[in-house]
């Protein structure tokens, strides 16, 4: 996940093209749960923030 090309790399490149400013959380509490926040630092979280973030996220998951 954290390798070159990985998926945190992908979601970092991803998120920094549009414009975010922002610092990850990683919390792995088991294989089946592992937690990932992105604290964003330039932009106020509104509803079409968050959406817009996840939406990153989560065509990153499908790939």
């Amino acid at each position: 996940m954290y390798q070159e090309g990985g998926f945190f790399e992908y979601v970092s490149k991803k998120l920094t093209e549009k414009g975010y400013v922002f610092r990850m959380m990683l919390v792995v509490n088991s294989k089946n749960d592992i937690r990932v926040n992105y604290i964003l630092a330039n932009k106020d979280t509104t509803e079409s923030v968050r959406e817009e973030v996840k939406s990153i996220f989560y065509g990153a998951v499908v790939i």
